[in-house]
């Protein structure tokens, strides 16, 4: 029988998971829930930054799939 593991936390995701005090969750700002017509507009300044910011999160992430398919080949 093959079973899959549930995905292993790791960097940012974990620190920000061991960061969260349950007690602190009452105090939290609600979320923001309008709609996105309803968003400030961002600059072009930091609409470029944010793009940038995804495609080298894309990038992280491909290297990082190849990475595993590559040390799953070995």
């Amino acid at each position: 029988m093959n079973r899959r593991r549930a995905p292993r936390l790791e960097g940012a995701a974990l620190r920000k998971l061991t960061l969260i005090d349950p007690e602190t969750l009452d105090d939290l700002p609600p979320e923001d829930d309008r709609d996105d017509e309803d968003a400030p507009e961002h600059t072009e300044e930091e609409a470029a930054d944010i793009v940038t910011a995804q495609r080298f999160r894309a990038d992280y992430d491909r290297g990082a799939r190849e990475a595993r398919a590559a040390l799953r080949r070995r």
